[in-house]
């Protein structure tokens, strides 16, 4: 019988074969000439998130995998790129090159995220791959998304509201209700009137809805209808409550209607 043994024996990566012989006591070796073919990896990268801070800086990581092993050096350059996040404001410009080691199938790239305390809501930048070395790029960008942490809830208040009443007909008795801020967010605010010694569908008409502040606008008007009489009374009051607040929260919740009267 003959023995056989597979190994490298010329330091050319190549798998030669040692046989030996059943007749003598030497041995044949058969160096392999014909390279191996193999096929590139595919290099992949990830998207990541990450939640700012307040000041200093935290690390947003991407993964870089090879989708196979490789008997080669890997090598792969890398650079950030600006979306809505921009380098030296909300992140640090990074770029390099990536090395996989023979056999190495994963690496990991950290862009610093800089912290700060301003209401600019989520931002997004690349992290974009180029040039690879004894492999193909399959997925050549992974986005990062910073989250921010510094969202402001704003205030909203309703003023009071004079009106004098007619003799007849209606007049509008008109209150104010502002944002003591700009918010990015929709805002939405329910209202309804309630009695004081004034009485709804006598003095003045109840009223009730929903009022809604798109991106960037703090003021809005709601509007009560103060019913006009001929009857001789005193000065009379009502409410308007604001109630239900949506993407902000209560500063003052309650408007005073005051009815003056002309009899």
């Amino acid at each position: 019988s003959r023995s056989l043994a597979v190994g490298d024996f010329n330091s050319d990566r190549l798998p030669d074969l040692a046989v030996a012989n059943a007749s003598s006591d030497n041995l044949s070796i058969l160096l392999n000439t014909t390279p191996v073919t193999t096929t590139p990896p595919n290099i992949a990268i990830s998207n990541t998130k990450i939640t700012e801070g307040n000041k200093g800086r935290k690390n947003a990581r991407f993964a870089v995998t090879l989708d196979n092993p490789s008997n080669e050096t890997v090598k792969v350059n890398y650079t950030t790129a600006d979306q809505t996040a921009k380098a030296g404001k909300d992140y640090r410009k990074t770029n390099g090159t990536l090395t996989f080691k023979p056999g190495q199938t994963k690496k990991t790239i950290t862009v610093p995220i800089l912290g700060d305390t301003l209401d600019e809501g989520n931002e997004k930048f690349n992290l974009n791959l180029s040039k690879p070395r004894n492999a193909k790029l399959g997925d050549r960008r992974g986005i990062g998304t910073i989250r921010d942490n510094d969202k402001v809830v704003p205030q909203l208040s309703i003023g009071d509201a004079t009106v004098t009443e007619g003799d007849d007909g209606s007049k509008q008795a008109k209150f104010t209700v502002t944002l003591n801020a700009k918010s990015k967010d929709t805002v939405r605010v329910n209202y309804l009137t309630g009695n004081g010694t004034a009485d709804a569908g006598e003095d003045y008409r109840r009223t009730k809805g929903t009022l809604t502040f798109k991106p960037g606008q703090r003021r809005k008007t709601i509007t009560v209808p103060v019913l006009g009489d001929i009857i001789d009374e005193k000065n009379e009051k009502f409410q308007v409550t604001l109630s239900k607040p949506r993407n902000a929260k209560f500063r003052d919740k309650t408007g005073i209607g005051t009815i003056r009267d002309n009899d």
